[in-house]
């Protein structure tokens, strides 16, 4: 079979108008389509099934010899699963809890392992490795096998720790050897993305797969609400322990606090604040007091100024007093001028009023003195209430100054105890917490699926099994039919022929049963197979040129017994029959046989015809048989490719080519001596014979050149001997053979 995408031209013998021998290049496509798989996977089914069977079989036979094993699957969720009762972080936080893997290698510790030998007792468990393993001579070398590496590093790397020279003890090495078991057929895997762990174990016995799955759940979380209970206890403790040091720590500082105020005289915690509100208001007071002062002093001066110079004093002249003298005085002079004019000097009531002016003025005069004195004196009370502010913030800022120093101190001293307070708060708060969360803990996974006792063994899986055993048989079947199909060199359809030597092919000739010759097949059943096979020959050659159909017929092969001779007899006898006039030239000098299927002498013959030692009616011998003419090959000849290649030789060729209506020359095989190639160029068609599925490649493409190059006329190749029950898987014509074959069985004449 052929998986050429493109295949090369198909070459093909044709004749040109002027009678010369011509090859031309004819394409023809082949491509390595479905049906030609599936033919070839039909052709070969007898080695599929076979391999398929075979290795199926081994598969099945070897699982079925295995020891079953079971396997049980405990499933975890891991989460944060406490119960807060309290809007509070737990004291003990589980950071890895969501950290499915780090659970998972915790699960899988040589701790958890060893606990749960413990539980289920498992060093007496022979699975295991434990006391009531037997030991033979397959055990005992298989742990001188295992020890021989860590033996080894020994020597390399000696080892001091007492610990692993204890570990050397009977019990202690058992407890390790269970353990290593126990964990060789663990597997702890995630769900997925999911935080849900799958806990399986494989053993011998389901009952036990079951029990150390779900005790290896079980443990974990024992050990972890364990754990977490421990935890949460020494945290507990040491919150207490805090608690009661800061306890201390707080009523220490307390105490130095209240010394510092009583030593400062501090009574109050806002002292401080109060002298400086008293600083500030005196300071304020001061400032109003000098303005005070400023204005009676200024004041003062201009009543002192004033009454130098005779100009009216403010003040005085705003007095009351003052004003209602001078109103009295100027209405007094006011008659006194007027009596004085219509009196005169003497009356007495202008010295009535002359009298009281001057007591007016001389009040006017006291109490001027008296605004003057009362100015003076609240210069006085005011300059006074300046000096005693001053002297008494001067004192208020003194005070200030010393209780600063001491407030800094007692700050300080009141800072560590407020931190103290703070810090003993917080503790105490959370020590009541722990106390309350301490019967509140859960373990930070619980089980969802508990392992069920497994009804069927998880180990060897044989439907798998069996799958994987038939895939792989197929696969090996396929790489078989592969390679036989890429080592197989014979020819096997038309198509493949054409393909590979480039020249036209005619057809099949079927092979016949034991006990039949095809040289008689086409006399005793002329509507069989195999004489419909031959006619059908000899009409594609009188088809190969209509207008000058061949009178002389080469019938070459490559090599021996691949039936040249058989057809040769064949195609004359059943030609014969029919009317026509048929030579048959045994070509062959060095091993005829024609002549003996003839039932006639071999000499003489066609070298006695060629030296002339006898007669062409003598040499010219009928078939017993039929009417076909034979001429044997005579004398044997000293030297056959010369006869071949004689004047005489063609002049006897153009002499017989005019008396018989056929001549067919039944030559040697073309690889085995050079004889035939000396013919070629006298027949007129050449017919090449090749053995069906046994002629190789390497042996029909060199005979089919030399007849090229020998100037020889191809009217085609003929496949012999060919399995009409096998051809259907080579050329797909499956499903019209069985017709053939009822056409041929219900024909008249066989």
């Amino acid at each position: 079979m052929s998986w050429n995408a493109q295949p090369p031209p198909v070459r093909n013998t044709v004749v040109d108008l002027d009678g010369r021998r011509n090859i031309a290049a004819v394409p023809q496509a082949e491509r390595a389509d479905l049906g030609e798989v599936w033919r070839t996977l039909l052709r070969r089914r007898w080695l599929i099934v076979a391999t398929i069977i075979v290795l199926t079989g081994s598969g099945l036979a070897v699982t079925s010899a295995l020891t079953p094993r079971f396997t049980a699957e405990a499933l975890l969720m891991v989460g944060d699963q406490q119960s807060h009762m309290l809007d509070l972080q737990s004291v003990v936080t589980g950071a890895d809890t969501e950290l499915t893997e780090s659970q998972i290698q915790i699960i899988k510790s040589r701790r958890i392992a060893k606990l749960v030998v413990d539980k289920l007792n498992l060093q007496k468990d022979p699975a295991f490795g434990g006391d009531a393993k037997k030991e033979t001579w397959f055990t005992k070398f298989q742990d001188s096998v295992t020890a021989v590496p860590s033996t080894v590093s020994g020597w390399f790397f000696p080892s001091t720790e007492p610990a692993k020279k204890a570990a050397s003890s009977e019990s202690e090495a058992r407890m390790s050897r269970v353990i290593d078991n126990l964990i060789k057929h663990l597997t702890v895997a995630a769900r997925g993305r999911s935080r849900v762990i799958s806990v399986s174990f494989e053993t011998e016995d389901a009952r036990t797969a079951a029990n150390v799955s779900n005790a290896v759940a079980d443990t974990y979380i024992q050990d972890d609400l364990s754990s977490k209970l421990q935890s949460t206890v020494q945290a507990n403790q040491w919150l207490s322990e805090r608690v009661a040091e800061l306890r201390t720590q707080v009523v220490g500082t307390d105490k130095i606090v209240q010394q510092r105020k009583s030593d400062a005289g501090i009574t109050a915690g806002k002292q401080v604040d109060l002298i400086n509100e008293q600083i500030s208001s005196l300071s304020e007071q001061l400032i109003l007091a000098g303005a005070e002062r400023a204005q009676a002093d200024a004041k003062l001066q201009e009543a002192r100024r004033a009454g130098q110079s005779g100009a009216a004093i403010t003040d005085v002249a705003a007095s009351p007093v003052i004003q209602k003298l001078r109103g009295d005085q100027a209405e007094l002079r006011g008659e006194l001028a007027q009596s004085y004019q219509s009196m005169g000097d003497k009356n007495p009531t202008v010295r009535r009023l002359k009298a009281e002016l001057a007591a007016n003025s001389a009040a006017l005069g006291m109490e001027t003195e008296k605004v003057v004195s009362g100015l003076g004196n609240s210069a006085a009370i005011a300059a006074a209430r300046e000096s005693s502010l001053r002297t008494a913030l001067e004192n208020l800022k003194r005070e200030a100054g010393r209780t600063d120093a001491a407030d800094v101190d007692i700050n300080a001293q009141q800072r560590e105890a407020e931190a103290n307070h703070n810090l003993y708060d917080r503790l105490l708060s959370r020590a009541k917490e722990t106390s309350i969360e301490s019967g509140l803990q859960q373990p930070d996974a619980h089980v969802i699926s508990h392992a069920d006792i497994p009804l069927r063994p998880s180990f060897p899986n044989k439907p798998l099994v069996l799958t994987l055993s038939f895939i792989g048989a197929a696969l090996v079947a396929s790489l078989l039919v592969i390679g036989l199909e890429s080592i197989d060199q014979g020819f096997r359809d038309l198509a493949h022929v054409e393909h590979t030597l480039g020249v036209s092919a005619l057809g099949f000739v079927p092979r016949l049963k034991n006990g039949e010759r095809g040289e008689t097949q086409v006399l005793d059943k002329p509507f069989s197979p195999f004489a419909e096979a031959i006619r059908g020959v000899y009409t594609s050659l009188i088809l190969s040129d209509v207008d000058n159909p061949p009178k002389i017929v080469l019938i070459t092969s490559s090599l021996p017994g691949e039936g040249k001779s058989t057809t040769a007899v064949a195609l004359a006898r059943l030609v014969a029959r029919s009317g026509k006039k048929v030579l048959v030239i045994d070509s062959d000098l060095r091993k005829p046989r024609i002549h003996e299927e003839f039932g006639v002498q071999i000499k003489p013959g066609l070298i006695d015809y060629l030296a002339g030692k006898a007669a062409i009616s003598e040499v010219l011998l009928k078939d017993t048989k039929s009417e076909a003419f034979v001429l044997p090959p005579g004398t044997h000849a000293p030297n056959p490719t010369d006869v071949f290649s004689s004047d005489n030789m063609q002049k006897l060729l153009r002499t017989l080519a005019g008396t018989f209506d056929l001549i067919i020359l039944d030559s040697a095989p073309l690889l085995a001596v050079s004889d035939t190639r000396n013919l070629c160029r006298l027949a007129d068609k050449v017919l090449f014979v090749l053995r069906w599925q046994h002629t190789r490649k390497a042996a029909a493409g060199p005979a089919v050149r030399q007849i090229i190059n020998a100037g020889g006329n191809m009217a085609g190749i003929l496949l012999t001997q060919t399995d009409m029950g096998r051809l259907p898987n080579y050329t797909g014509s499956m499903y019209y053979q069985k017709q053939i074959q009822k056409y041929y069985s219900t024909s008249k004449g066989i």
